[in-house]
């Protein structure tokens, strides 16, 4: 099975037909519709932070893209789950618990 990496973690919950009515993929991207429910209700699921800030932090560190609250990523995509396993944190970030500091 592919590693359980914050990608992977959230592709199963934007996948996850149960969960359409709070987020959901168009296209590449994917759509938080309700923001509120989704901490509250989706998240949890699969995160014990449940914070917006968080979130987006994570979101960050991970190279999404976003506007207001659609999201996209090349290598985050609806039909193609394992290509979130080559998803890496930007440098000078923590993976894995260790704080990966870039010295270039």
């Amino acid at each position: 099975p592919p590693p359980t990496t914050f990608p992977t973690k959230l592709w199963r919950l934007v996948a996850d037909p149960s969960t359409n009515d709070v987020v959901y993929f168009v296209g590449r991207c994917f759509v938080i519709v309700d923001t509120d429910r989704f901490l509250e209700q989706v998240l949890p699921q699969a995160f014990k932070q449940t914070k917006w800030t968080s979130f987006k932090r994570q979101i960050n560190l991970y190279g999404f893209r976003h506007e207001h609250n659609t999201f996209y990523h090349e290598l985050f995509l609806p039909s193609h789950p394992g290509l979130c396993q080559f998803m890496k944190p930007k440098h000078g970030c923590v993976e894995n618990g260790t704080l990966k500091v870039s010295t270039s």
